[in-house]
């Protein structure tokens, strides 16, 4: 199972596909496969399998532990002091185990995550870059009509996670779903942070993120929201209408809570182009 999950998820994109392709070829000519045997689906099929067979191992241990620790409760309930500690080393071996279990599924997840979503989570942000983000008037209620690009974005998205909620056992795709949350608000913060906004282009940014958040916690739950608190603090940082009400809502956010700088607050304030760059410069978050 390690080595399947070591070997990782066959990643997607044109210079991937290029690699795996001289990879199968080497597969069929070194060690005689036949070319579905060394191919990129069964690579696949390979780490989807390992990764489940991971985290159910760590349930197995978990259930096995629960029973052997009733039994004894039950069974021999007359040790020694020095017998019983023995036996709490002995089961806290199973608790190594399933820890290890675990954090190889969370990794082999990530690793998921890395080859199969964010690179088409990255193209799929690119054309954020292709909307204005200082809309007229008219061309605001036109977004509000047809959205230029989250309902796209999100129906991309929804499709391909759709493919692996049937591949992977309920702890693996919960695990999916947080790991591309965490992706999604990487990858439209980088897109973002390269835009010029109005104060209508901060409007639509935020109907568009409370688009994406509502999608998020419908498939994986509240918890997901903590996934999206950066984000959510640089959207509500370009929808200020002033600096001073921009220094005001970072102050107000409790030191625990803030998921920015005072130097990425100022860089984010800096996207308005209708505010007054001197003063986006010299405030003090």
């Amino acid at each position: 199972m390690v080595r399947f999950l070591k070997a990782g998820y066959p990643s997607v994109g044109w210079t991937a596909e290029a690699y795996q392709t001289a990879q199968t070829a080497y597969n069929v000519i070194q060690h005689g496969k036949t070319v579905a045997d060394a191919g990129p689906e069964k690579q696949k099929e390979a780490f989807l399998t390992a990764l489940n067979n991971v985290r159910a191992s760590a349930d197995c241990i978990k259930t096995l532990r629960k029973g052997l620790s009733e039994d004894f409760d039950k069974h021999l309930a007359q040790l020694t002091d020095s017998e019983k500690g023995k036996l709490e080393n002995a089961m806290a071996q199973f608790d190594d185990l399933v820890r290890k279990f675990e954090n190889a599924a969370n990794v082999g997840v990530e690793k998921l995550c890395a080859a199969a979503f964010r690179p088409k989570l990255k193209t799929s942000a690119e054309l954020y870059l292709d909307v204005t983000h200082s809309p007229s008037e008219s061309e605001f209620t036109d977004f509000e009509a047809v959205d230029p690009f989250m309902d796209t974005f999100i129906a991309s998205l929804d499709k391909q996670i759709a493919t692996f909620e049937p591949l992977l056992v309920p702890a693996n795709y919960q695990e999916l779903l947080s790991s591309v949350c965490a992706e999604v608000n990487r990858q439209l913060e980088r897109v973002i942070m390269k835009c010029v906004f109005n104060r209508l282009g901060g409007l639509q940014l935020d109907r568009e993120f409370r688009s994406l958040t509502s999608y998020l916690t419908g498939i994986a739950g509240w918890v997901l929201r903590e996934k999206c608190v950066r984000l959510s603090q640089i959207v509500s940082l370009i929808n200020v209408d002033s600096v001073n009400e921009a220094i005001e809502y970072y102050q107000q956010l409790q030191q625990h809570s803030r998921r920015l700088s005072a130097d990425e607050a100022r860089k984010v304030l800096a996207l308005r182009n209708d505010l007054p760059s001197e003063l986006v410069k010299s405030a003090q978050f």
